[in-house]
């Protein structure tokens, strides 16, 4: 839902952070182009920001829908905030190899602080030497319980095909379902997958690279962020085969699976929006195609198979959505679309894939 991971950003060419102002995310959902390897990543999230509590689940009964709950159904960590990443790498699952954000990808209150510790670190040492600061970050699932995650693994399944019936034409690749469970590790073999999950959690790691001799490099104190929510990771390449996707139970579940998958139809014309119209408004744009997108199809779906309050649920969604700037166009594309008839995903679709400008310029008449 958008995408996500999961802040608006320009194109980075040194991997630096700038201290320039950029949108400050309050979910993550934004963007990200990272260097892996010598690749671009991009990681769109969405997902809630929350507390994380010391609750043991009750013991009650599970019903098919019981996923889109608020549920809390694993054991918390109610450790100090500076023994939670050690925590973390012990007790869940990696996702994917770690990737370096800086620039507008950085939110201001973790660009404030990286620039604290690195100026305290220079300070205590005494350095010299001129440094580029990002922020190196790892993705760690929480393991949902196995009766929660095998209902949404059906839905998402379920959610998945029907976007792909109603947008045929268009190539929604294959997704490599996943169940997290206590002692995977998915640093290596993560393409292609779609994780099922509680939750996860973001390990970040200031840094700071000698700009005359990359190799070296000064990682200071991290932290850890636990989120709920969707994302999806890949590297533009040539090929775009490098992905992997996320979706935890919640609320947000009822639309995240194919507000995921859309967004991989369309990489490349986010990117090239991003280089001519720059970060903010391409993100907007891209959002309302996805977003739009996955609502109307959604509210198809909890039709057909029926979901007892499916429509409430999305209408829940959708508010608590409204609130965040990236989503600003998001209602006029459902609009537009409505306008269109029962095609109106397929032709925002193809519109998007020919010049998304042109879709931009739609929508706003709906605005």
């Amino acid at each position: 839902m958008s995408r996500r991971r999961n802040a608006p950003k320009k194109k980075r060419t040194d991997g630096a952070l700038h201290d320039d102002n950029s949108p400050d995310p309050s979910r993550r959902s934004f963007l990200r182009k990272v260097l892996i390897g010598g690749g671009v990543v991009a990681l769109c999230m969405l997902g809630d920001s929350s507390p994380v509590q010391e609750v043991r689940p009750d013991p009650v009964k599970i019903n098919r829908w019981d996923f889109l709950e608020d549920v809390v159904d694993y054991e918390g960590n109610s450790h100090d905030t500076a023994s939670l990443p050690d925590i973390v790498r012990q007790k869940y699952i990696l996702l994917g190899p770690p990737v370096e954000i800086g620039g507008d990808t950085v939110s201001d209150k973790d660009r404030k602080r990286t620039k604290e510790l690195s100026d305290a670190e220079i300070q205590r040492r005494r350095l010299t030497r001129d440094y580029n600061l990002f922020i190196r970050e790892h993705i760690f699932g929480v393991p949902a319980q196995p009766q929660h995650a095998k209902h949404l693994l059906e839905y998402s399944r379920r959610a998945v095909d029907h976007a792909r019936n109603r947008l045929k034409g268009f190539d929604i690749p294959d997704i490599r379902w996943t169940v997290l469970e206590p002692g995977q590790d998915f640093s290596k073999d993560y393409k292609h997958r779609g994780y099922i999950g509680h939750s996860y959690y973001a390990l970040r790691t200031p840094v700071m690279r000698d700009k005359k001799d990359p190799k070296v490099e000064i990682h200071l104190k991290g932290w850890a962020e636990h989120s709920k929510g969707a994302f999806v990771e890949h590297t533009y390449g040539a090929t775009m085969d490098d992905w992997h996707m996320f979706i935890s139970v919640g609320p947000d579940a009822i639309i995240s699976p194919i507000s995921e998958a859309v967004p991989l139809i369309i990489v490349n014309q986010d990117v090239a929006l991003k280089s001519s119209h720059g970060y903010v408004l391409a993100r907007q744009v891209g959002e309302a195609l996805s977003e739009g997108t996955s609502r109307k199809l959604s509210r198809e779906l909890v039709q057909e198979i029926p979901i007892p309050g499916g429509f409430s649920k999305i209408e829940n969604v959708n508010r608590n959505m409204s609130k965040n700037w990236l989503y600003k166009y998001v209602p006029a594309a459902e609009r537009w679309m409505d306008a269109q008839g029962r095609n109106g995903p397929r032709k925002a679709l193809e519109m998007y894939m020919k010049d998304p400008m042109d879709f931009f310029a739609a929508i706003k008449r709906y605005q």
